[in-house]
C-alpha cells in the first residue's frame, strides 16, 4: 500500500514538472493602427456615412451592427445603406462607434453575410465633426 502510494506521489510530480517545462506562452491579439495608406489599400470599400440605427442580430458572426445611410463612396461600389459589425465574435475587431445621426469615415471588407466590417476594428471608423 505505502509503495503505491509512492508511485503515485512519484507520477504526479513527474507529470507536473513535465507541464511546467512545457510552458508556451499564450498572447491575446493586441489590436495596432494601422496607416492610412495600408486602411485604403486593405479595404474593399470606403465610405462617408452617417449612422442611422443600432440593430441586434443571433449569428455565428456577431450579434450587433450599425446600419450605415451612404452619404459618399471613397472606394468601391455605389451602395445606398450598409451594415456595418459593431459587435463580433472577434472582441479586438469590435467597433466604438456609432452615435445615431453621426457621420463617420468607414474603411470597409465584406462579410459573408452581406455586411461588412471595418479592417482595423476601432481604428478603421473615423468620426467626422459636426
Amino acid at each position: 500500500m505505502v509503495l503505491k502510494t509512492v508511485k503515485s506521489a512519484l507520477a504526479v510530480f513527474f507529470v507536473t514538472t513535465l507541464a511546467s517545462l512545457a510552458y508556451i506562452p499564450a498572447y491575446s491579439y493586441s489590436l495596432q493602427k494601422k496607416p492610412s495608406k495600408l486602411l485604403w489599400e486593405q479595404s474593399e470599400l470606403v465610405i462617408i456615412g452617417e449612422a442611422i440605427r443600432n440593430s441586434k442580430t443571433n449569428s455565428d458572426f456577431g450579434t450587433r451592427f450599425v446600419v450605415v445611410d451612404v452619404k459618399a463612396v471613397l472606394k468601391g461600389q455605389r451602395k445606398a445603406r450598409v451594415d456595418i459589425w459593431t459587435e463580433t465574435t472577434i472582441s479586438e475587431q469590435d467597433l466604438d462607434c456609432c452615435e445615431i445621426g453621426k457621420e463617420y469615415i468607414f474603411f470597409l471588407e465584406s462579410t459573408p453575410d452581406g455586411r461588412f466590417l471595418s479592417v482595423n476594428g476601432r481604428f478603421g471608423v473615423v468620426p467626422l465633426p459636426r
